[in-house]
């Protein structure tokens, strides 16, 4: 554990400038003042790229800035300019201090080439290979070049040959299924994440995966299974949680459906997917006005979820006093998204959705339109305008 001393001690360029002259005795200075501020005068350039990078033991603000302000020496090219005519460097003595920290052209953690667009990238990295042939990770970072490029069929080809080259590459493997997946590849996708998890048990996103493949061939069990043994690795992720409710919700199982879309909505406040789940499994329990308030929830953090907007206007109308037998007829309209204005069956559902939230002028101008579409669709609607 690092621990930050009491002195409270800012990098300054200014102050190097007179005492050091060659990149060497700058990056030498640097440590210096890195060890001093941390009470660690045995630190090494490794353990300060380690604690920058992944922001390990470092606490509060003034430790980020100090770390922040050392990186800006070689990363940026305001920073760049800077070093070269405060220290007097050339271009090769640049790129040298550059390497010190761990940030030149060849860096494994891609600083000057996230900077790159993205066919730069793909460039880039075929190069890397070229220059590399037998480097697992040159053709892992071709693997996601080709992929950002939409060149699968490339992308899968890298993968393999990172695999070829290095068996135990749970990443690898990983990312070679997710492209598998993506074309729905499924028995070459769960190989690719079957094998990432039995590499790496502790890799969470394997399992989840392992999961959605699952889920997508139909076997939910299995699919619940692999997703939980990811939550012992990463617990707190609302996606596996939703994707639990919605196998136990396809197996029918609306209570413990109903359990996981909650944690999910737990974890996550603002995933309005999975209060809309909320609101079906409500509809299954026959829990009226959880379901109705489980719409609205969808609202508060997605006004524009026309699903759920139809969905209010249909529990509301479930939950109205009307003449026996009608409330028989409400039925459940999903769009997947696709809003249909010309669709009457919207209309209606949209209309009692208007209703439901108090806006009573814009239901009847809905059922106006609605009308001219259906009148006698329209007229069932009659009763609900004027009770509201």
């Amino acid at each position: 554990m690092i621990e930050k001393t009491d002195r409270n001690l800012e990098f300054d360029l200014e102050e190097e400038e007179e005492t050091s002259t060659t990149p060497e005795e700058l990056a030498d200075r640097l440590l210096e003042k890195i060890q001093l501020h941390f009470g660690r005068p045995d630190m090494t350039w490794e353990e300060v790229r380690d604690q920058s990078i992944a922001g390990y033991d470092i606490t509060g603000e003034e430790d980020e800035d100090f770390l922040d302000e050392i990186w800006a020496a070689s990363l940026n090219e305001e920073s760049n300019e800077k070093l070269l005519g405060k220290f007097g460097l050339n271009e090769q003595e640049l790129e040298e201090f550059k390497s010190l920290f761990g940030t030149g052209d060849e860096d494994e953690d891609g600083f000057e080439v996230e900077q790159l667009e993205k066919d730069e990238r793909l460039t880039y990295f075929r190069r890397a290979t070229e220059d590399k042939p037998q480097d697992a990770q040159a053709f892992y970072n071709l693997g996601l070049a080709c992929d950002e490029n939409d060149l699968p069929e490339e992308s899968i080809a890298a993968y393999q040959t990172a695999i070829k080259l290095n068996p135990v590459y749970p990443e690898a493997h990983y990312n070679l299924g997710q492209v598998f997946l993506r074309f729905n590849r499924f028995a070459e996708a769960e190989n690719a994440f079957v094998t990432a998890t039995l590499l790496a048990d502790e890799f969470a996103p394997a399992h989840f995966m392992l999961g959605v493949v699952y889920a997508a061939r139909g076997s939910h069990h299995n699919s619940i299974d692999a997703t939980r043994r990811g939550l012992k690795h990463a617990p707190n992720d609302p996606m596996a949680h939703f994707n639990i409710g919605r196998s136990f919700y396809e197996l029918g199982e609306f209570e413990k459906a109903h359990d996981a879309f909650g944690q999910a909505a737990e974890f996550a406040p603002d995933f309005a997917e999975a209060y809309f789940m909320l609101g079906k499994c409500y509809r299954n329990l026959n829990r009226q006005q959880d379901e109705f308030n489980a719409y609205l929830k969808v609202l508060d953090v997605d006004a524009q979820h026309i699903d759920a907007l139809l969905a209010l206007g249909a529990s509301f109308a479930r939950m109205q006093p009307q003449d026996p037998g009608f409330s028989e007829t409400i039925e459940y309209v999903e769009t997947g998204g696709e809003f249909r204005l010309d669709d009457a069956k919207v209309q209606f559902y949209l209309t009692l959705a208007f209703l439901a939230l108090g806006e009573t002028v814009m239901a009847k101008e809905q059922q106006r339109e609605l009308r001219r579409m259906d009148a006698v669709l329209a007229g069932k609607l009659d009763q609900f305008i004027k009770a509201n």
